[in-house]
């Protein structure tokens, strides 16, 4: 993600995410871009830093499967709403939408200065209704 994390771009993050996620995002690349931009919308922000905080406990794991879960589920219903859902589309999001979420979450999860950056790229997203 760069050295510079607090200067973390939208740009970088979503390539960051790509990155991750390997040659089927790199082929769907705009889709992942999108989906990785809704993802800024939705993050449960304050859930996942207070899991963060007690990742040694047993029940952490949980707790992020969950929360992955939502997360997933809403970007889906956000990006279906705004975009529709064709069946291109839809078939689209069934091959990267959950690995974009799953990607985020160990950026998340990777370091504190991960977090920081990250959530600087939130406030702008948040911000910033039609960021793409």
């Amino acid at each position: 993600m760069g050295d510079a994390l607090d200067t973390l771009t939208l740009r970088e993050l979503c390539d960051a995410v790509r990155e991750q996620i390997g040659p089927r995002a790199a082929e769907l690349e705009h889709t992942c871009d999108v989906i990785v931009t809704e993802i800024c919308r939705c993050w449960p922000e304050r859930t996942m830093a207070e899991i963060a905080g007690k990742l040694s406990c047993a029940r952490a794991a949980d707790d992020v499967l969950d929360a992955i879960a939502v997360t997933t589920a809403k970007v889906r219903e956000n990006i279906e709403a705004r975009w529709g859902c064709k069946p291109s589309h839809k078939a689209a999001l069934d091959l990267v939408l959950r690995a974009c979420v799953v990607e985020f979450a160990n950026l998340w999860f990777s370091c504190p200065e991960a977090r920081i950056g990250i959530r600087a790229v939130l406030a702008i997203v948040r911000h910033n209704p039609r960021a793409a």
